[in-house]
Protein backbone atom coordinates (compact mmCIF):
# COMPACT_ATOMS: atom_id res chain seq x y z
CA UNK A 1 0.00 0.00 0.00
CA UNK A 2 0.93 3.46 -1.28
CA UNK A 3 2.09 5.28 2.31
CA UNK A 4 3.44 8.58 3.36
CA UNK A 5 5.88 9.32 6.45
CA UNK A 6 3.81 11.18 9.42
CA UNK A 7 5.92 13.53 10.73
CA UNK A 8 4.71 13.70 14.34
CA UNK A 9 4.37 10.13 14.75
CA UNK A 10 7.04 8.57 12.79
CA UNK A 11 3.74 6.66 11.91
CA UNK A 12 2.85 5.62 7.88
CA UNK A 13 -0.70 7.72 6.59
CA UNK A 14 -2.25 5.47 3.90
CA UNK A 15 -3.37 6.25 0.86
CA UNK A 16 -7.12 6.08 1.53
CA UNK A 17 -6.57 10.03 3.45
CA UNK A 18 -6.72 11.28 -0.44
CA UNK A 19 -10.23 10.59 -0.34
CA UNK A 20 -11.70 11.26 3.61
CA UNK A 21 -15.73 10.87 4.02
CA UNK A 22 -17.45 14.26 3.82
CA UNK A 23 -14.92 16.76 3.07
CA UNK A 24 -12.57 17.58 -0.04
CA UNK A 25 -8.94 15.91 1.18
CA UNK A 26 -6.19 18.37 0.46
CA UNK A 27 -2.91 17.32 -0.13
CA UNK A 28 0.29 19.52 -0.76
CA UNK A 29 3.77 18.20 -2.14
CA UNK A 30 6.46 20.56 -1.41
CA UNK A 31 10.52 20.78 -1.51
CA UNK A 32 13.40 22.50 -3.70
CA UNK A 33 13.26 21.80 -7.56
CA UNK A 34 13.73 18.79 -9.25
CA UNK A 35 13.77 16.36 -5.80
CA UNK A 36 10.74 14.76 -7.31
CA UNK A 37 7.32 16.20 -6.51
CA UNK A 38 5.57 16.07 -10.08
CA UNK A 39 6.60 12.32 -10.52
CA UNK A 40 5.10 11.30 -6.60
CA UNK A 41 1.93 13.55 -7.67
CA UNK A 42 2.00 11.23 -10.81
CA UNK A 43 2.25 7.97 -9.12
CA UNK A 44 -0.73 9.19 -6.82
CA UNK A 45 -2.82 9.54 -10.38
CA UNK A 46 -1.63 5.72 -11.53
CA UNK A 47 -2.51 4.52 -7.77
CA UNK A 48 -6.00 6.21 -8.02
CA UNK A 49 -6.51 5.70 -11.32
CA UNK A 50 -5.97 1.75 -10.96
CA UNK A 51 -7.85 1.61 -7.29
CA UNK A 52 -10.81 3.98 -8.63
CA UNK A 53 -11.42 3.43 -12.38
CA UNK A 54 -14.38 5.46 -12.75
CA UNK A 55 -12.60 8.73 -11.07
CA UNK A 56 -11.71 12.04 -13.28
CA UNK A 57 -8.73 12.44 -13.09
CA UNK A 58 -7.52 16.58 -14.08
CA UNK A 59 -4.15 17.53 -14.63
CA UNK A 60 -3.65 21.40 -14.36
CA UNK A 61 -0.21 23.04 -14.89
CA UNK A 62 -0.25 26.18 -12.64
CA UNK A 63 3.11 27.68 -13.48
CA UNK A 64 1.47 30.84 -15.03
CA UNK A 65 -2.13 31.77 -15.67
CA UNK A 66 -2.16 31.37 -19.32
CA UNK A 67 -1.24 27.61 -19.01
CA UNK A 68 -3.85 27.36 -16.32
CA UNK A 69 -6.51 29.36 -18.00
CA UNK A 70 -6.16 26.80 -20.89
CA UNK A 71 -6.01 23.33 -18.88
CA UNK A 72 -8.97 24.80 -17.18
CA UNK A 73 -11.08 25.32 -20.68
CA UNK A 74 -9.51 21.51 -21.77
CA UNK A 75 -10.50 19.88 -18.38
CA UNK A 76 -13.98 21.75 -18.78
CA UNK A 77 -14.28 20.06 -22.32
CA UNK A 78 -13.23 16.42 -21.00
CA UNK A 79 -15.71 16.24 -18.24
CA UNK A 80 -18.63 17.93 -20.66
CA UNK A 81 -19.64 21.07 -19.08
CA UNK A 82 -21.60 23.41 -21.53
CA UNK A 83 -21.16 27.19 -21.96
CA UNK A 84 -17.63 27.22 -21.92
CA UNK A 85 -17.22 28.59 -25.46
CA UNK A 86 -19.35 31.86 -24.84
CA UNK A 87 -17.89 34.65 -24.82
CA UNK A 88 -18.15 35.74 -21.11
CA UNK A 89 -17.67 32.37 -19.75
CA UNK A 90 -15.83 31.84 -16.17
CA UNK A 91 -14.37 28.47 -17.16
CA UNK A 92 -12.88 28.11 -13.95
CA UNK A 93 -16.03 28.79 -12.00
CA UNK A 94 -18.14 26.54 -14.50
CA UNK A 95 -15.73 23.68 -13.54
CA UNK A 96 -15.42 24.39 -9.92
CA UNK A 97 -19.51 23.69 -10.09
CA UNK A 98 -19.14 21.04 -12.08
CA UNK A 99 -16.87 18.88 -10.14
CA UNK A 100 -18.65 20.72 -6.75
CA UNK A 101 -22.13 18.74 -7.12
CA UNK A 102 -22.63 15.05 -6.24
CA UNK A 103 -23.64 13.84 -9.65
CA UNK A 104 -19.93 14.84 -11.19
CA UNK A 105 -18.18 11.40 -8.89
CA UNK A 106 -15.45 10.72 -7.70
CA UNK A 107 -11.94 13.16 -8.99
CA UNK A 108 -8.71 14.36 -8.11
CA UNK A 109 -7.67 17.64 -9.01
CA UNK A 110 -4.01 17.79 -9.09
CA UNK A 111 -2.46 21.40 -9.59
CA UNK A 112 1.44 21.11 -10.54
CA UNK A 113 4.08 23.72 -9.62
CA UNK A 114 1.88 25.54 -7.61
CA UNK A 115 4.67 28.45 -6.90
CA UNK A 116 3.32 31.85 -7.83
CA UNK A 117 1.72 33.16 -4.54
CA UNK A 118 0.17 36.13 -5.95
CA UNK A 119 -2.43 34.03 -8.18
CA UNK A 120 -3.57 31.62 -5.53
CA UNK A 121 -3.83 34.42 -2.32
CA UNK A 122 -6.76 36.74 -1.65
CA UNK A 123 -7.10 39.69 -4.54
CA UNK A 124 -10.58 40.76 -2.52
CA UNK A 125 -10.57 44.66 -3.07
CA UNK A 126 -8.24 45.15 -5.85
CA UNK A 127 -10.11 45.61 -9.51
CA UNK A 128 -7.45 45.23 -11.53
CA UNK A 129 -6.55 41.77 -10.29
CA UNK A 130 -8.88 39.00 -10.88
CA UNK A 131 -10.48 36.80 -7.83
CA UNK A 132 -7.16 34.47 -6.47
CA UNK A 133 -7.44 30.95 -7.84
CA UNK A 134 -7.97 29.55 -3.99
CA UNK A 135 -11.62 30.87 -4.80
CA UNK A 136 -12.46 28.73 -7.55
CA UNK A 137 -11.23 25.07 -5.60
CA UNK A 138 -14.09 22.76 -5.76
CA UNK A 139 -15.72 21.30 -2.83
CA UNK A 140 -17.15 17.68 -2.52
CA UNK A 141 -16.68 14.71 -0.66
CA UNK A 142 -16.19 13.05 -3.41
CA UNK A 143 -13.25 15.27 -4.52
CA UNK A 144 -9.14 15.33 -4.01
CA UNK A 145 -6.90 18.12 -4.54
CA UNK A 146 -3.61 17.58 -4.91
CA UNK A 147 -0.57 20.46 -4.89
CA UNK A 148 3.04 20.48 -6.02
CA UNK A 149 5.05 23.72 -5.08
CA UNK A 150 8.16 24.81 -3.54
CA UNK A 151 6.59 27.32 -1.40
CA UNK A 152 5.86 25.80 1.70
CA UNK A 153 3.71 28.80 2.37
CA UNK A 154 1.03 28.15 -0.55
CA UNK A 155 1.57 24.45 0.31
CA UNK A 156 -0.17 25.27 4.51
CA UNK A 157 -2.75 27.95 3.07
CA UNK A 158 -3.70 25.35 0.46
CA UNK A 159 -3.65 22.08 2.36
CA UNK A 160 -3.17 23.27 6.14
CA UNK A 161 -1.78 20.37 8.04
CA UNK A 162 -1.46 17.94 5.10
CA UNK A 163 1.78 18.90 3.51
CA UNK A 164 3.98 16.46 2.33
CA UNK A 165 8.00 18.06 2.89
CA UNK A 166 10.05 15.75 -0.06
CA UNK A 167 13.72 15.98 0.88
CA UNK A 168 16.35 15.76 -1.87
CA UNK A 169 16.61 11.96 -3.19
CA UNK A 170 19.80 10.24 -2.53
CA UNK A 171 20.76 8.48 -6.62
CA UNK A 172 19.34 4.99 -5.94
CA UNK A 173 15.48 6.38 -5.01
CA UNK A 174 15.89 8.83 -8.25
CA UNK A 175 16.44 6.37 -10.47
CA UNK A 176 14.04 4.11 -9.20
CA UNK A 177 11.65 6.53 -9.48
CA UNK A 178 12.62 7.13 -13.29
CA UNK A 179 11.76 3.72 -14.01
CA UNK A 180 9.11 2.55 -11.34
CA UNK A 181 6.11 2.27 -14.01
CA UNK A 182 7.52 -0.55 -16.12
CA UNK A 183 9.09 -2.46 -12.99
CA UNK A 184 6.41 -1.85 -10.73
CA UNK A 185 9.25 -0.93 -8.34
CA UNK A 186 8.34 -0.51 -4.41
CA UNK A 187 10.61 2.84 -4.48
CA UNK A 188 8.05 4.90 -2.54
CA UNK A 189 8.12 2.75 0.41
CA UNK A 190 11.68 3.20 0.83
CA UNK A 191 11.85 6.65 0.07
CA UNK A 192 8.44 7.69 2.18
CA UNK A 193 10.63 6.35 5.15
CA UNK A 194 12.92 9.85 4.71
CA UNK A 195 9.90 12.10 3.89
CA UNK A 196 7.78 14.39 6.63
CA UNK A 197 4.25 14.81 6.11
CA UNK A 198 2.58 17.42 8.23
Amino acid sequence: MFKIAEQTKGKMVPEKTLFSEGQTSKVAITGLRGVGKTQIALELTYRTREKYPQCSIIWIPATNVESLQQAYLEAGRQLGISGLEEEQADVKKLVQRHLSQQSAGRWLLLFDNTDDINMWINNAGNENKPPSLIDYLPRSSQGCLIFTTRNRKIAVKLAQQNVMEVPEMDKDIATQLRCHRRRKASWYEKWAQNSTFG
